[in-house]
């Protein structure tokens, strides 16, 4: 057995998969927060962004995420991201969002 994958190397890999997991959650509620406040006028692309989102945080918190609806979630945002110019806070949330997701691929 190798010993980096038992004891407390494993130990810490898993502590840092869990911060790192905290992390993403704490970007996902920002994102969420942050949606509750913008114009109606943007309701629409709000609202894939918010669906998105919610895929990718159930797919988050499973053992092993599917990775289609991780890809599919992903498309969503890339897709929407570049229809809401002038919002470069949320874009820049998106895309940390859409970086963490890939790591999951």
């Amino acid at each position: 057995m190798n010993p980096s994958l038992n004891g407390e190397g494993f130990y810490n890999v898993k502590k840092f998969l869990l911060l790192l997991l905290g992390c993403l959650m704490h970007v996902l509620i920002s994102i969420k927060i942050w949606l509750k406040v913008l114009e109606k006028g943007w309701y629409f692309p709000l609202l894939i962004i918010n669906d998105n989102i919610e895929v990718l945080q159930e797919e988050l918190k499973r053992e092993n995420p599917r990775k289609g609806f991780v890809r599919t979630a992903i498309n969503g945002l890339q897709g929407v991201s570049p229809k809401i110019a002038g919002a470069v806070e949320l874009t820049a949330a998106v895309t940390n969002i859409i970086q963490f997701a890939i790591m999951v691929l």
